[in-house]
């Protein structure tokens, strides 16, 4: 991961951080930047992911960490998960 990193630094290419607003699954383009995907978090899986994703789309956008925890599905984004995010 580290070499890729560097090979983005060195492109100009800004690798922006995992983000339960923004990011998805996997890495993504955003415009000429990448967004870290959720699912290279340790401690996030696809099913976390999903669960958080399809949150964020019914129920909107998390606006700060206390919405975080009111919106999400606990039995998927247990205290570990959270922790990582």
């Amino acid at each position: 991961a580290a070499v890729y990193l560097a090979d983005c630094r060195r492109l100009g290419i800004t690798v922006l951080p995992p983000d339960v607003n923004e990011s998805v699954q996997n890495f993504a383009s955003v415009g000429n930047d990448i967004r870290f995907g959720l699912g290279a978090v340790r401690h996030v899986g696809a099913n976390v992911v999903a669960s958080l994703v399809n949150t964020r789309n019914e129920k909107g956008k998390y606006t700060d960490f206390s919405d975080y925890l009111n919106k999400i599905d606990i039995a998927a984004c247990n205290k570990k998960v959270t922790e990582s995010l």
